[in-house]
């Protein structure tokens, strides 16, 4: 487990706060060597074992936490939220790392995250929660484009979705879309979906900012 806080021993070195665990379970002291030697190589930490937690950068600090787990060999890791404490330029140089060790390790993670920017591009599933429910499991993509309701529509994405409220209107074989004083024809296709999720009449448009098209001149399908 890695959280916002690194919990690195300010008193002890990089070298025995990594090995700490492994002395803790007696391991052999030629194995803890050669494991801290591995790990700190992974991380880029080789030339500071040295050094105590305090002299060190907010990215090495967190790179220490890391290897504190790392080292132990898990069969998961739990990241919580672990680059809350560090500034923006350097969260977004640190997902990169954490983005190929993952990869280098190959080692299952979750990580919790309230950043919806991490969760999209450092992960292969998202878990969309609230409230400490789950509402939605799936790649960045489908959350993005298929999002499961309202919330995680209005969530995901920035700037965010922009939200229109309709009522569906039936017009011989044709379905339109009224807001407001503008009608949209909708696709037979699309239609045929809505008519299939819901019954009631009123429905909510969700429009994503960078699917809207403005023309100064008039076009065939434009409010």
């Amino acid at each position: 487990m890695v959280f916002q806080d690194y919990a690195l021993y300010p008193h002890m070195s990089i070298y025995d706060n990594m090995a700490l665990c492994l002395k803790v379970d007696k391991i052999p002291k030629g194995e803890v060597k050669e494991r801290v030697k591995k790990t700190t190589k992974i991380l880029g930490l080789e030339q500071l074992l040295n050094r105590k937690p305090g002299e060190l950068s907010g990215g090495q600090q967190q790179r220490v936490a890391l290897g504190r787990a790392i080292i132990r060999n898990p069969s998961i890791f739990l990241l919580d939220e672990p680059l809350s404490n560090l500034d923006a330029v350097l969260r977004i140089n640190m997902r990169a790392e954490l983005k190929k060790l993952q990869e280098k390790l190959k080692t299952t993670t979750v990580y919790v995250t309230h950043d919806q920017a991490e969760a999209m591009i450092m992960a292969d599933r998202v878990v969309a929660m609230k409230g400490g429910r789950a509402l939605q499991i799936d790649t960045p993509r489908r959350i993005y484009d298929h999002p499961a309701n309202k919330f995680i529509a209005g969530f995901i994405g920035s700037p965010q979705m922009n939200f229109l409220e309709c009522r569906l209107v039936e017009k011989g074989s044709m379905t339109y879309l009224n807001i407001g004083k503008f009608h949209v024809k909708l696709p037979s296709n699309f239609s045929k979906r809505i008519k299939e999720e819901t019954r009631d009449s009123e429905v909510i448009m969700g429009v994503r900012p960078e699917d809207v098209l403005v023309s100064l001149e008039p076009q065939r399908d434009f409010l």
